[in-house]
Parts: structure tokens; C-alpha cells; sequence
């Protein structure tokens, strides 16, 4: 230990800059609102998501007792993400990005109430499931070009680097967060 409090304090400096290092930058969500706004949207928006194609392999394999049936249903989630994604992007380059973004989302959510109505019905229908599932998948593909490219146009570009980071940690936590929050849903609400 020395006894020169310069010293001392350089060495707390080099710390708290080696140790920076491993910590999440917040910054673009204090010092951009529209950008903290965008984010926390995205992030209930996936983990929405993530518990719905959970909660709907569930009701598949409840329904039909087929794993087959669940395979494919997560086909009718694939087949768009691989065949929309690209055109989606040239839809987010040629259009007003928020406009596309809100027909994304009502898409979504207009897939999401035709599950939902499905659910509801006394004895639901395998087929709606398929229906459903797709028009999700496709709209979320369509406007998902138009989500990534908003995050440059709402952060400075010393900030783009932090946001992107964030962005990716809100994907992963939807990715993991999502299924497990479904499984306790399935497990405690009886879903």
C-alpha cells in the first residue's frame, strides 16, 4: 500500500476502468428517450413473444398428442423468418419505419387475439393454430428489418456500440426469460 493519495486514487481509477469494461452501458437509455421508449417496447414485445410460441407448442401437443403436430408448428413460425426477413428489409428501406413497425405490431397482435379467440372457443381448433402462427411469424419478419435499423437514427454514434449491446441482451433475456416465465405459467395458472 503507498502512502501518496495520487497514487492511490490512479490505482482506483484503473480499476473502475478495467471493471467498466464488464458492465452493461446503459447511457443511450438515460440520454435518449425515444430510443429507452423503443427498447423497453422491443423487450415486452419479445418476451411476449417467447411465451406465446411456448404456450402455443403447449396447446398443440395438448390438443393432438402429436410431437409431429409441434414440429410443425414451429415450421409455420420458420418458413416466414427465412422467406420475409429479406423482403421485410427492403420494405423497412422503401417505407416510413415506424409505419412499418406499427402494421408489424398489428399484425402481430391481430394474430396473437386469433389464438387467443381460438383458446377461448369450447373446443379449440388445430387448424387456427397453423393460421395464426404464420400470420405472426410474418409479420414480425416483415418488420423486423425496420426495428434494427431505427437504433442509428435514435442514438449518437458514440452511443450506437452501448445500444446495440443492450439491444442483443433484451434478444438474449427474451430468448431464455420468455420460455422459462411460460413454463411457470403453464405450470401455476394452468394456461
Amino acid at each position: 500500500m503507498t502512502d501518496e493519495p495520487g497514487v492511490a486514487a490512479a490505482e482506483r481509477r484503473g480499476f473502475r476502468q478495467r471493471a467498466s469494461r464488464f458492465v452493461l452501458d446503459v447511457t443511450p437509455l438515460r440520454r435518449h428517450p425515444a430510443f429507452r421508449r423503443l427498447w423497453f417496447g422491443q423487450g415486452i414485445s419479445f418476451i411476449g413473444t417467447e411465451i406465446a410460441e411456448v404456450a402455443l407448442a403447449y396447446q398443440m401437443y395438448q390438443l393432438t398428442g402429436s410431437t409431429l403436430a409441434v414440429g410443425l408448428i414451429s415450421l409455420t413460425h420458420l418458413v416466414p423468418l427465412v422467406t420475409l426477413t429479406v423482403v421485410g428489409g427492403a420494405i423497412a428501406d422503401a417505407f416510413d419505419r415506424r409505419r412499418v413497425m406499427l402494421v408489424q405490431q398489428c399484425g402481430m397482435v391481430a394474430g396473437s387475439l386469433g389464438l387467443a379467440a381460438n383458446a377461448a372457443l369450447g373446443h379449440p381448433r388445430v387448424w387456427p393454430l397453423y393460421v395464426f402462427q404464420f400470420v405472426i411469424s410474418a409479420a414480425f419478419s416483415i418488420g423486423v428489418g425496420a426495428q434494427r435499423s431505427m437504433t442509428p437514427q435514435l442514438v449518437d454514434e458514440s452511443h450506437f456500440m452501448a445500444a446495440s449491446a443492450l439491444n442483443s441482451v433484451t434478444s438474449q433475456f427474451g430468448a431464455v426469460g420468455g420460455p422459462g416465465i411460460a413454463g411457470l405459467l403453464i405450470k401455476f395458472v394452468d394456461l
